[in-house]
């Protein structure tokens, strides 16, 4: 039996090549390829964590791809982690959230070992993003972390908290873009651009493997604290995880927080050669700022003053839940945003940044001598952000790239020369469709072929 290293499918021997990724096959080393179990196929393994192996999977009789999360077989062995196993079971099915991998069964193979039965994602990890791409726009990491905390949300509200959130626990499905993206100026009086997004992250959180359900934990809990044992990644692990605490919400904002630093950063905030370093440096050392880090990035300060609120060191000084963190983030704007954010960007541009180092998370006003630096040109900003204006651009926008057949920024002065030949060009009611070729041909020949 063959399988592909690339999508794990499998083929009978006579088959070289995978028709869908054109990878050459293998020959299949994992025992459990080609396996059946109930209803369900085993193919080749997709991958592995610390708890189990994860395959590709095929409903024998309906054909729906499936993803199958099996248990190491000496973890099978231990009472606690295989309750831990079937309690990720119970919670996913419990939330229900379209963020959250979606658990359709549960079962045991015949060699002991318990699996789940998951949907199928095909997608990279944020984790693997981020190792491609180095560091993520703001506006594409607020996105990302927008649908984090909705589902956070949806957890905590039924008292299960993750605990283990991590980049590689968050797979990004790459979706066909449905929204405006408006550059804001930072030059007074110029006209902001509006694009359209060519794709957008949905989110998929997994591996709920360590998930406390309150009710149903306690007794758990109580002995991992008592053991002082320690779950989960030490690089996204809130301090009083680090010190053997199960953790709880406020574990998953802390993490929330981490994760935010690296997506806009490109790196870890604390690093150690070993794992107890690194936990050491979580409990003790102080949250570093994503701006003096990386000062080439021109980041918000109210991205770095979020993070700050998340990762404080006692659970009770972040953010009370992720409704909260959720509701900062929305402040967090650069000089993206999304066209339906306008008018929350403007209230945020009134007011008065204040800076990281004088103020506490619940100052609510500069502190005494600071200079009120917000943006002067809120008001001209607002007449050239109306609605009516962003719909008006994106049109703009949309002929000119279906002229040039690439999307492509806009300048102000482009713009102002669409506008004159769409003017100049009224449509014809005998021919509607005359006003565009006749707009795509102008173009051609303003432009020849280029924007300026």
């Amino acid at each position: 039996m063959l399988v592909c290293p690339s999508c794990a499918r499998i083929y009978e021997t006579g088959t070289a090549v995978c028709p869908v990724d054109g990878v050459f096959l293998k020959e299949a080393t994992d025992p459990r390829t080609g396996m059946r179990v109930g209803n369900y196929l085993l193919m080749g393994p997709l991958g592995e964590g610390g708890m189990g192996h994860v395959y590709r999977g095929e409903h024998v009789v309906i054909k729906k791809e499936i993803a199958i999360k099996v248990l190491r077989p000496h973890l099978s062995q231990e009472r606690q982690v295989v309750e831990r196993f079937l309690m990720e079971a119970q919670a996913l099915s419990m939330i229900r959230h379209n963020s959250i991998v979606d658990v359709n069964d549960f079962g045991e193979l015949p060699d002991g070992c318990s699996f789940i039965v998951m949907e199928f994602l095909d997608g990279p990890s944020l984790s693997q993003v981020i190792l491609s791409e180095e560091q993520l726009p703001l506006y594409r990491a607020v996105t990302i972390l927008t649908q984090v905390c909705q589902a956070l949300h949806a957890c905590h509200s039924k008292g299960i908290a993750h605990r283990d959130l991590k980049p590689e626990n968050i797979v990004l499905l790459r979706r066909e873009g449905r929204r405006d993206l408006v550059t804001v100026p930072r030059i007074p009086n110029t006209d902001p651009v509006v694009q359209r997004e060519g794709f957008y992250d949905e989110v998929k959180i997994l591996d709920f493997g360590i998930a406390k359900i309150q009710q149903m934990t306690a007794a758990l809990d109580h002995e991992t604290k008592a053991k002082g044992m320690v779950f989960g990644s030490p690089y996204y692990l809130s301090p009083e995880q680090a010190q053997g605490d199960p953790g709880d919400h406020h574990s998953d904002i802390y993490s929330m927080g981490i994760i935010f630093f690296e997506m806009l950063t490109g790196e870890i905030p604390f690093e150690g050669d070993t794992t107890q370093e690194i936990l050491g440096k979580h409990v003790q050392e102080p949250m570093p700022s994503m701006r003096l880090r990386r000062p080439d990035l021109d980041l918000p300060p109210e991205a770095d003053q979020l993070v700050a609120r998340a990762t404080a060191k006692k659970p009770l000084d972040r953010h009370r839940s992720a409704e909260a963190f959720l509701e900062e983030l929305r402040h967090c704007f650069g000089d993206v945003i999304y066209g339906r954010d306008i008018d929350r960007f403007l209230k945020v541009r009134r007011q008065p940044t204040v800076l990281l180092w004088q103020t506490t998370p619940d100052t609510a006003a500069p502190a005494a001598g600071v200079p009120n630096t917000a943006d002067q040109d809120t008001v001209g900003l607002e007449r050239r952000l109306t609605p009516r204006g962003i719909q008006i651009n994106a049109e703009l926008q949309g002929l000119f790239n279906e002229a040039f057949e690439q999307p492509r920024p806009v300048t102000s002065s482009t713009l102002n020369e669409i506008r004159a030949i769409t003017s100049r060009r009224a449509p014809s009611p005998d021919d509607p469709s005359a006003n565009k070729d006749a707009v795509r041909a102008e173009l051609h020949g303003l432009f020849n072929g280029e924007d300026e």
